[in-house]
């Protein structure tokens, strides 16, 4: 670029404005995919995982077909990166193991006894405001290279809402941004017993 002393403008200059452009661009597909993957959520007619197995009154493990075919679905949808699957395969069978040695009790009815449970884990909420997914604002806060850690929260409707953070990573992929790790779906969280 020239200036209008018609001197050479610096590359770094060059480089910084076409990085702001690049970051700019990652932060508008990010928050795309995260309103895409409630969007998605709310749709989503497949499998829904984590489909327990019940003998007597006791749920004694889940279904192993149901949940490979949701794992299938969650690659299928584009928006969650391979970590993300794995992670809640992990989940799923230890949570399974557990039910099926006795090391956790689970009554048909009650609450699953394991941490986390007591809320949605896509959002760590009972319920939602609304279905209407543009009212999700999410907050950058630390990208670098291929990664990005954000939270999201609603807007527009009140500070309870607004104060409420819920924390995802993404990593980018064959050049598309995805899930990487969701706050709901922590290993160790999703199979610490509460009792």
């Amino acid at each position: 670029m020239i200036s209008c002393k018609n001197e050479t403008e610096p590359n770094a200059t060059r480089n910084s404005g076409i990085e702001v452009q690049q970051a700019e661009k990652d932060r508008n597909e990010i928050t795309l995919l995260v309103k895409n993957v409630y969007k998605w959520l709310n749709i989503a007619d497949g499998p829904s995982g984590f489909s327990p197995v019940t003998k007597d009154s006791l749920i004694v493990g889940y279904d192993h077909a149901d949940q490979k075919l949701y794992e299938k679905e969650l690659s299928k949808s584009g928006l969650f990166a391979k970590e993300f699957v794995d992670n809640t395969a992990r989940i799923f069978n230890k949570q399974d193991e557990l039910l099926r040695n006795g090391k956790a009790e689970w009554q048909e009815g009650d609450m699953p006894p394991f941490g986390g449970s007591d809320v949605n884990a896509w959002c760590r909420c009972q319920d939602q405001p609304t279905d209407d997914f543009d009212k999700i604002n999410v907050v950058i806060e630390k990208m670098i290279s291929n990664t990005a850690d954000l939270y999201w929260n609603w807007t527009g409707f009140g500070e309870d809402w607004e104060n409420e953070h819920y924390h995802i990573k993404v990593v980018k992929e064959n050049g598309r941004w995805k899930i990487a790790w969701m706050e709901g779906w922590d290993y160790e969280e999703n199979v610490k017993l509460n009792y």
